[in-house]
């Protein structure tokens, strides 16, 4: 589940950064977007299959509400562009890959113990 979750994160942050830079509204921006969305639903949806070592009960963590945020401003995003609610589209689409994929993603490999963490530290130690 972990490799799931995180190899679908590193698709929408590299895909949502691309999709920054290319022309809004054309096809390829329209199928891209398309692939940003399923790739963000599979790492919000993966994410209810970790654990983490902040759990508030047996199985929620803050981690799991952000995975809940995630999918209801996919929902949003979707709603909002196909009312032709292109600024609220994009500011939806925008707080998504900021706060659900570039500063989660950060914490993550800063934050001592973290799986992400230990990988990219165990990484350095090697070069």
């Amino acid at each position: 589940m972990v490799g799931l979750h995180l190899y679908s994160a590193l698709g929408a942050l590299l895909l949502g950064g691309l999709l920054f830079w290319i022309p809004k509204g054309t096809f390829a921006h329209r199928l891209m977007g398309r692939i940003w969305m399923m790739l963000m639903l599979v790492t919000a949806l993966s994410a209810f299959g970790l654990s983490s070592g902040m759990m508030l009960g047996m199985y929620f963590s803050p981690l799991h509400g952000l995975a809940i945020y995630t999918l209801f401003m996919l929902w949003n995003a979707y709603r909002y562009v196909r009312a032709g609610h292109i600024g609220a589209h994009r500011k939806a689409v925008l707080g998504l890959y900021w706060g659900a994929l570039v500063i989660p993603g950060t914490i993550a490999v800063l934050w001592p113990g973290r799986f992400l963490n230990q990988l990219v530290m165990g990484w350095i130690e090697l070069m």
